[in-house]
C-alpha cells in the first residue's frame, strides 16, 4: 500500500510504484529509509489498534473461548448472544492509521469504506 499508493501514516501523496516504473523502485537511500519506516510506523499503529480492540472485548472473548471449549462449535445466534452479554464494543467506523488530533475535519468528509478521507480537510486556527 505504501508503495503503490503512497499511504504512508502521515498520509502523504508520494506514490513510490507505479504501473509505468513497472515494478522497480528507482529511489536513493533516503527515499529507502522513509518507506521502511513509514512502513514500520503503519505496521505499529494497526498493531496498537488491534491490541486496543483485543483488550477491550477480552472479557466477551474470554466467554466466546469458554463456550467453544465446552461445546466445540458456536452458531451466529450464540456468538451475537454471547458477545452483547459480555459487553463486546465494536468498531463504528474503520479506524484511522494516521492522527488528525491538531486539526478540524470538515463535516463533509467521508471514508467512502475505505479509510481515507474524501474532501477537503478544514485546519483549525491551530495548525499542526
Amino acid at each position: 500500500m505504501v508503495l503503490e499508493y503512497g499511504w504512508g501514516p502521515d498520509d502523504s501523496p508520494m506514490v513510490y510504484l507505479t504501473r509505468i516504473s513497472g515494478e522497480s523502485l528507482d529511489t536513493g537511500k533516503d527515499h529507502v529509509y522513509e518507506l521502511e519506516a513509514n512502513i514500520k510506523k503503519l505496521f505499529n499503529t494497526a498493531c496498537d489498534k488491534a491490541a486496543e480492540i483485543l483488550q477491550k472485548n477480552h472479557k466477551a472473548l474470554v466467554a466466546l473461548l469458554e463456550h467453544l471449549l465446552e461445546y466445540d462449535v458456536v452458531t451466529k445466534q450464540e456468538m451475537s448472544r454471547i458477545l452483547e452479554e459480555n459487553g463486546a464494543v465494536q468498531e463504528s467506523e474503520p479506524f484511522m492509521l494516521i492522527s488528525y488530533k491538531n486539526h478540524e475535519l470538515a463535516a463533509d468528509m467521508s471514508t467512502n469504506g475505505t479509510g481515507r478521507f474524501s474532501g477537503t480537510p478544514q485546519f483549525s486556527a491551530s495548525g499542526f
